[in-house]
């Protein structure tokens, strides 16, 4: 049996969590809403100064945003590189011209 993965200490996290929540002038429940995890489950994490991989990384995307974003913006690159191939693909299994040069 694997159990549950050990939680991660982390007190710089906690701190930048307080930081958010005395800028942003909100409640613990309300910052743990944002981060989708419960109240109690941050309380506990914040106390304790650990933290699962999940929550960390959750805590992390409402901290800095922007990582995510660029993240989804390098993804949408990609994609539309392929794009081509990709409807090159589909033209030859729809058995379908592809377009007239």
């Amino acid at each position: 049996m694997r159990g549950r993965p050990k939680n991660i200490k982390n007190a710089s996290l906690v701190g930048q969590l307080n930081e958010f929540k005395l800028d942003h002038r909100i409640t613990l429940a309300e910052m743990a809403g944002m981060i989708g995890i419960s109240a109690s489950t941050l309380s506990r994490s914040m106390t304790s100064q650990c933290f699962s991989e999940d929550a960390e990384r959750r805590a992390r995307r409402l901290l800095n945003p922007s990582a995510e974003k660029l993240a989804a913006l390098h993804l949408l690159q990609e994609f539309a590189i392929k794009l081509p191939e990709i409807q090159q693909a589909l033209d030859l299994l729809l058995d379908r011209p592809g377009p007239r040069e």
